[in-house]
């Protein structure tokens, strides 16, 4: 590209002028577009990324909390906590950090490191709502050591209470594992 007496790039129709070709209709305007999408690219843009502006999520009640019109947005997430049950076959993986517990979704995005119950990860993600609950999904684990299993609240969570969707992850001192939906 060449620049003008204003020390601007050409556009198509100056190039086409200065060489003495009409300039094609929709020609130029195709290759604005194409230098558009180029340009937006090269600057980090994404198309369809909002998770740029959204704020990052440490807790996980801040997680359960939240509207399913909110957790569908897909929140950036970063939590700290013990993985309280894990099982790679189905898959299933709890993570419980200060506040409560929450299920990671394995479904999709296979653990990137070897995982088991006790281990004290870092996990990064987004929110989303597949099922009826906000969860954590596209995990990615980084494993920080090892923790003692967090103690389990006293008393039995009735079927109706895990069927809501409002304590799915935390522990129960009947199974001493996270309640089987």
């Amino acid at each position: 590209m060449q620049l003008n007496r204003a020390g601007h790039f050409r556009t198509g129709i100056e190039n086409a002028a200065k060489m003495g070709k009409p300039c094609r209709p929709g020609a130029c305007a195709s290759r604005i577009a194409i230098a558009l999408v180029l340009c937006w690219f090269s600057v980090g843009g994404s198309a369809g990324n909002s998770t740029t502006s959204l704020p990052l999520i440490t807790r996980a009640i801040d997680i359960r909390k939240m509207p399913v019109s909110e957790a569908k947005r897909g929140y950036p997430v970063r939590l700290k906590g013990v993985i309280t049950y894990y099982d790679p076959e189905e898959p299933d993986l709890f993570v419980q950090d200060a506040t409560m517990g929450i299920w990671v979704s394995l479904e999709v995005v296979k653990p990137n490191v070897p995982l088991k119950a006790g281990d004290l990860v870092e996990v990064e993600g987004i929110t989303e709502v597949p099922d009826f609950a906000p969860q954590v999904g596209n995990p990615h684990f980084k494993v920080l050591g090892q923790a003692p299993l967090p103690r389990a609240r006293p008393g039995f969570v009735p079927a109706h209470v895990v069927n809501a969707g409002r304590q799915p992850a935390s522990r129960d001192r009947r199974r001493n594992s996270p309640p089987r939906i």
